[in-house]
């Protein structure tokens, strides 16, 4: 599935052909049957956690909660309309059609998945938003194919998670993102001392391909997620200022604990021994019953404009 490096470029010095790491796993994920019900029936294909001003035990419509966390990522860009964001990790692209609605926004929309690029393609054309929002297939390892300095935000819904290399990762956006350009990520950490730690199907749905040392090639020790200071580190050693974390934890916990619920989940699976068929319900399980090992956090920055 990977594509080789690419052998030209453009007039203007940038790769002629994006490049992809293999996403095997990945897909495999998001085209099973258990993601299509789940995230495209249950959630009409909104793949994302809501925001709840006060707790709830009856969560529903999750639309609902659903676009006032995309009201909070919009806030919190705090750009003016017309300004150029890059949606990294776009998935059938709603929250792209929300930034060009309610904030008036110009975006680029990219995931790795074909099946989401399809879907994000069809849903833009159907409510002709094509002039705001261009939707194309990209991995958020290998953004060498965007100019520099070319858009003024960037976000993340729940899509860092599946990097090998967040640090990476946040360094190629801030080469994307012109100064004074914003950075926006809802993403999960966690503060578990090693990565083996992390509960399997949680691990193995937020982590697709293993973290690995550029230098040797061997896997990492250092958790991928390690508590707020880890997005913090990152993203100082990346040049960005301005950074803040936010603790949503509460704000999602009604939606986390209904699917909990729904997924009828644990004993069935487990007694069954259908983790398998089931990741994400077992994900998901893991994640309400271990709750006070992890966090969901609104991570923003900026990229210092130079001499200010």
């Amino acid at each position: 599935m990977s594509n080789p490096p690419a052998s030209s470029e453009t007039p203007n010095g940038l790769p002629a052909v994006p490049i992809f790491d293999d996403h095997t796993a990945l897909a495999a994920n998001y085209n099973s049957i258990e993601c299509r019900f789940g995230w495209d029936f249950l959630l009409g294909g909104n793949r994302h956690f809501g925001y709840y001003d006060t707790d709830t035990y009856w969560p529903l419509p999750f639309s609902r909660a659903q676009r006032r966390m995309e009201e909070r990522l919009l806030g919190t860009l705090s750009l003016p309309p017309n300004s150029r964001l890059l949606d990294a990790g776009c998935g059938d692209g709603y929250v792209a059609m929300f930034m060009a609605r309610h904030g008036g926004m110009r975006v680029t929309a990219f995931d790795v998945i074909e099946r989401h690029v399809d879907n994000a393609r069809k849903n833009v054309a159907d409510a002709n938003l094509n002039s705001l929002i261009a939707v194309t297939r990209l991995d958020f390892a290998h953004l060498d194919t965007l100019p520099p300095a070319s858009h003024d935000g960037v976000y993340t819904s729940e899509a860092l998670l599946h990097a090998a290399d967040p640090g990476a990762v946040v360094a190629g956006f801030l080469r994307i993102l012109r100064p004074g350009g914003r950075l926006v990520m809802h993403e999960f950490h966690h503060d578990f001392a090693d990565q083996a730690m992390v509960p399997g199907y949680t691990r193995e749905i937020n982590n697709t391909v293993p973290p690995k040392d550029p230098a040797t090639g061997a896997p990492r020790q250092e958790a991928f997620y390690r508590v707020e200071t880890y997005f913090t580190k990152i993203l100082e050693q990346a040049g960005y200022t301005d950074i803040v974390v936010q603790n949503y934890s509460d704000r999602m916990q009604p939606m986390l604990r209904f699917m909990s619920i729904f997924g009828v989940t644990r004993h069935i699976v487990r007694f069954f021994r259908l983790e398998r068929w089931f990741p994400n319900a077992a994900a998901t399980t893991e994640g309400y019953v271990g709750q006070e090992h992890w966090a969901y956090a609104s991570i923003s920055a900026t990229r210092p404009v130079e001499g200010a």
